[in-house]
């Protein structure tokens, strides 16, 4: 059942942000929501037997954007600040000239 809700989930999302328009960010955080209601998982946390804590949907959610944002965190930063120096330095509009002659002289233009 919950495989069957999974592949409801992944089709409403490409749904929502190729059809609808929705922003890919929203869609993805609206879908895994409704996906962790429809898997049980509570709104809170909530202390059960023997004070054991199943832990609410926000903490859930958080620990998968907290992990993935860890391991290419390394890759997106480094590539900002790279990014951030060279159009203070005037390198965009360089590289933006070099890459459209060479597309031109090849014919990708």
């Amino acid at each position: 059942m919950l495989i069957f809700a999974f592949v409801i989930a992944i089709v409403v999302m490409i749904l929502a942000i190729s059809k609808l328009k929705i922003h890919p960010f929203l869609s993805i955080m609206m879908i895994s929501l409704l996906l962790g209601l429809a898997a049980g998982i509570p709104l809170v946390n909530v202390t059960v037997k023997y004070g054991a804590v199943v832990q609410g949907i926000a903490n859930v959610i958080g620990a998968g954007f907290s992990g993935t944002f860890t391991s290419i965190g390394i890759v997106i930063i480094p590539g900002a600040l790279i990014g951030t120096v060279l159009e203070a330095g005037g390198c965009r509009f360089f590289a933006r000239g070099q890459a459209s002659r060479g597309q031109a002289s090849r014919g990708l233009s």
